[in-house]
């Protein structure tokens, strides 16, 4: 359980720092024009200093396999209050109900959204199996049963984009602790998480991050909640870059793991090619930004005066 270097940076973490760098190679950036400058080095510092940023990077990693960047992907995106949101988040992340699988989670979050807001898009994405995921689908339902109210959408965006608020994230806990107190599960949500804190190697379910080749030696991967920004830094720099690749080489807004992404771009795009389907899905699988926040894709707020102007002033 030693750290890999004299940074502290822990055998997971690193792996999944040379497995982003792999995906999509730097030898490509000039031709897909792509850069990087001194205001994206401030963004990425000021991230990775952020606590619960790093928190959520190496639960992610641990507990689902995945990066937040991979698992912010099929239009979901994360509210203003990214840190509050996080730390919610988080929360949720050792539960037993997402099996080690990020889908689960992505696509409860989703649900939960889709319910609380009126003429939201449609799930978009490879929706799980009902047979092999029971207790996900008694999740769902208990969803359905308790957000039955849904509001209107402050602006277009919100009705496409699934904008991950923390009224969700306390729609799912309440769920998974009804299906406690029902004796689905052996605990609730808050014991899950404490117990994980509790464990000396913070492993998880699925320890191992999808794509990387597992060392014998190192199971289960040890998780050093002290990990250096230094190394977020860098995950977050390889993941902002990637998304700049991908979105120039026309891949969709998808989660691919943490392999190298073999996507061919038209076989991803033929799945939208359905006349029937809401023209708006297509629209937020290829519009994504270099993080997944949704501050790039909302419209400017308007001023009092704006709001009290008469319209035909103008």
């Amino acid at each position: 359980m030693a750290p890999i270097d004299g940074d502290g940076e822990y055998l997971t973490l690193r792996r999944v720092e040379l497995a982003l760098q792999r995906r999509i190679g730097a030898d490509k950036d000039q031709e897909l024009r792509i850069t990087w400058d001194h205001n994206d080095d401030k963004l990425v510092e000021a991230r990775a200093n952020s606590y619960c940023i790093q928190k959520h990077w190496i639960m992610s990693c641990s507990l689902l396999g995945t990066t937040p960047y991979d698992f912010f992907t099929c239009g979901l995106r994360i509210g203003t209050d990214e840190e509050e949101i996080t730390r919610d988040l988080c929360e949720l992340l050792p539960h037993p109900c997402w099996k080690g699988t990020a889908n689960l989670l992505r696509i409860a979050l989703q649900k939960a959204i889709f319910l609380r807001t009126q003429n939201h898009v449609g799930i978009f994405g490879a929706i799980p199996d009902d047979n092999l995921n029971p207790k996900w689908r008694l999740l769902i339902t208990e969803l359905k049963s308790t957000v039955q109210e849904a509001s209107a959408a402050r602006n277009p965006i919100e009705e496409k984009y699934f904008v991950l608020e923390r009224i969700d994230i306390e729609n799912v806990r309440k769920c998974l602790d009804a299906l406690h107190k029902r004796g689905e599960f052996p605990k609730t949500t808050d014991a899950f998480y404490i117990e994980y804190l509790q464990r000396p190697d913070k492993s998880g379910f699925n320890a191992l991050p999808l794509g990387l080749t597992p060392d014998p030696l190192e199971r289960p991967y040890p998780i050093n909640l002290n990990v250096s920004p230094e190394c977020i830094k860098r995950c977050e720099e390889s993941s902002i870059l990637n998304r700049r690749r991908a979105r120039a080489l026309g891949r969709l807004d998808i989660s691919v793991g943490l392999g190298p992404a073999p996507f061919n771009p038209a076989v991803q795009k033929s799945s939208l090619s359905n006349p029937q389907l809401d023209p708006r899905v297509r629209e937020l699988m290829v519009d994504y930004g270099d993080q997944f926040g949704i501050e790039g894709h909302l419209p400017p707020m308007l001023s009092a005066e704006d709001i009290k102007r008469d319209p035909d002033e103008d």
